[in-house]
Order: structure tokens, then sequence, then C-alpha cells
């Protein structure tokens, strides 16, 4: 067991209650499997919070600042950078078997309709071999977009992922693997610039992070070459997607008036929130659904219509939030159009709240 900044790790183990509330744990060297690995085993082998919240990355911004200070230390945030509906529901029900879920209340993020091909709550999309996520077993007795379909995506995609450069950099040539807990209010104590051979600068910026971080000495030198950089991004204590700082605006999407999203979707993604919904009940949990919204949000286009369909036939009791035509001002979210922010899940908190679904949680 080594000890990294404040946080213990073994393999990909990170423990996020050992670190300080303004600390950040970045990945060197890694992709984006390994922070969702770890997510994943901090479910397994951490603690039991009162309050779940499970999604992609549209949910990285949910962080306990969103909620009254009596409740955020009941809080975790789960997200994960690509996973879906089906694959929240493998996690849950894994975690139902073996007692892992948090206490008392789930909250899953449906993904909005308007973005990507619009079956992000239809399709499994992560090529991450994790056991709660079952591998290719879970297509073994299934039907529909999981079934052989699926078998065959998840093939393609793993052997995709397996001779990707990303990956082939991760796992042979990175000079860096590591994780770093670090705080980078305390990037002024870390001044001075990159000393760098001669032949070094003459490298892209990218690998002229690498050879900085390869040759830094421990902890003390990579939070240098990250400070310097501004290279601030990472996960926070509370699991929340902390960027670097910046005040630029991405660019604005055009939502499109239809996608891949058809009413045969229906039965299938209504299931999985049964599914979810169902596990949760017999767990003696609430779970809760929310739709976020996203920025120029198109009430009356073809692929709404159709989710707003699919929404209908969720049974009535199943506690589901439909936010997608509310929050139409740039304050809820987070320097683009797609990824809510703090205004917004403080607001959806307060709505929760008053609906009375966090009664007992905390």
């Amino acid at each position: 067991m080594n000890t990294i900044g404040n946080a213990e790790l073994s393999g990909l183990r990170l423990d996020f209650s050992a670190m300080q509330p303004t600390g950040r744990a970045a990945f060197l060297g890694y992709g984006v499997a390994q922070p969702m690995q770890v997510k994943l085993n901090y479910l397994e082998h951490g603690p039991r919070y009162g309050i779940g919240f499970f999604a992609d990355h549209t949910g990285g911004m949910f962080r306990r600042e969103s909620l009254p200070a009596e409740v955020g230390p009941h809080f975790f945030n789960y997200f994960m950078q690509f996973t879906s509906l089906p694959e929240i529901g493998d996690i849950i029900s894994y975690g139902a078997e073996h007692d892992l879920l948090p206490r008392d209340v789930l909250i899953v993020l449906l993904n909005n309709p308007s973005i990507g091909d619009g079956l992000l709550n239809y399709k499994r999309r992560s090529n991450l071999s994790h056991k709660m996520l079952g591998g290719w077993h879970r297509y073994v007795t299934s039907t529909g977009p999981n079934g052989f379909a699926g078998f065959y995506e998840w093939t393609v995609g793993q052997i995709k992922t397996a001779l990707s450069l990303r990956n082939i950099w991760t796992n042979i040539a990175s000079p860096v693997r590591d994780v770093l807990v670090f705080e980078p209010r305390r990037c002024a104590e870390h001044v001075g610039g990159l000393e760098l051979a001669g032949w070094a600068r003459l490298l892209p910026a990218g690998l002229q992070e690498y050879t900085a971080l390869a040759s830094a000495a421990g902890d003390a030198g990579y939070t240098k070459v990250l400070c310097h950089l501004g290279k601030l991004e990472g996960l926070g204590h509370d699991g929340s997607a902390q960027p670097r700082i910046s005040t630029i605006e991405r660019e604005r999407h055009k939502w499109p008036e239809r996608n891949a999203l058809k009413p045969k979707h229906a039965d299938f993604i209504v299931e999985q929130i049964v599914r979810i919904d169902r596990i949760a009940g017999k767990t003696g949990r609430k779970a809760i659904f929310v739709v976020p919204p996203v920025l120029g949000e198109r009430p009356k286009s073809e692929v709404n219509r159709t989710f707003t369909g699919i929404l209908k036939k969720v049974p009535d009791g199943i506690r589901l939030i439909d936010d997608r035509f509310r929050f139409q001002e740039q304050k809820f979210f987070e320097r683009d159009d797609e990824h809510p922010g703090h205004y917004y899940f403080q607001a959806l908190v307060k709505d929760i709240i008053r609906r009375g679904w966090l009664v007992g949680a905390y």
C-alpha cells in the first residue's frame, strides 16, 4: 500500500475519504479508463455514503458544495467518463448483490436525448472490463442492443481500445503512470520554470509535459510540473470533476431536430429505469431519476417529442425529474452547453428536498 499525497493506493484503489476538501487526484500518464476503474473500486472498497450519484461525464460537476452543509458529507459522485443507463443498472445490480450501495438514496442522471446519437440511455458505451459491468458475460442471455449486436460492438471496442495509440502509450510507452493527490491552492509554493534538456524543448507541448514529469523527483516535482503547466484538473474528494481554472467558454452545439432515438427504443429504456427502481426498493433505498437540461434546448424537436413519449411510459410512483426545458441560462452550465454546473445541481437538490425525497438520507 503506497501513500501519495493524502490518499492511499493499492493498484488503482484510491481512498477519496482520506483526501482534503481542496485536494485533487490527477492521473498522470493514464487514459479515461483508469479513473473509471478507480470509481468502481471505491464503490466496492470505500465507505458507504448516504447518497450516491451515478452518471456519465455530464454529471461530473455535481459536488458537495451543491448540497446543504449538513448533507454534503453524506454524498459521493460516482460519475464515470463514459457510461450509460444499462451500465449504471449493472453497477447498481452488482452493488445490491454484494451490499455495496449507498445507504439511502441513489440519484441516476439520465442522458439528455439531444446529446450524441440520442441512444446513450439505450446502448452500453464503455469498453471497460470490470466485474461490476459483467464483461462479455452480460451479452450471453441478452437480446436487442445488448445481445449479439452488443457483444460484437463490445468486442470491436475492446480491440480498438487495445490498439489505440493512447492505450499503447499508457501501457507501454508513457514514462509516468501514477496518481498524484495535490493541492492547487499551494501552487504558489512551487515557483520556477521547468528545467528541460535542450532537445526536449523541441518536442510538442504534450511530450514536453511527460518529459518533465519523467524527470521530476517525487510528488513535489510532479506538483511543480502540473502547477507550471496549469494542468489542475482531476477528481475531488467527493468524486466530482475538478476542472482546470479557466474562463474560456466552449463552442455551442447545434442540437439536432432528430437523431437515432426512435419510439422503438422506449420499452428497453423504461425497462432499465424500472429495473434500477426495483433494485433500490427491494434493498430499502430510494432511486431518483433526473433528465438534465442542455442550453439551447428545442422543446418541439422530433427527438424531444420522442423522448417525452418514452418518459410517459415510466410507471407512476417512480421518482423522476425532467429538467430538459428549464434552466436555460449560461450560469447553470460549466462554460459550455451540455455540462450542468454548480447552480443547476444546487437547484436540483432544492427540488429533491422540496419533494421530500431526501428525508432520512442524512
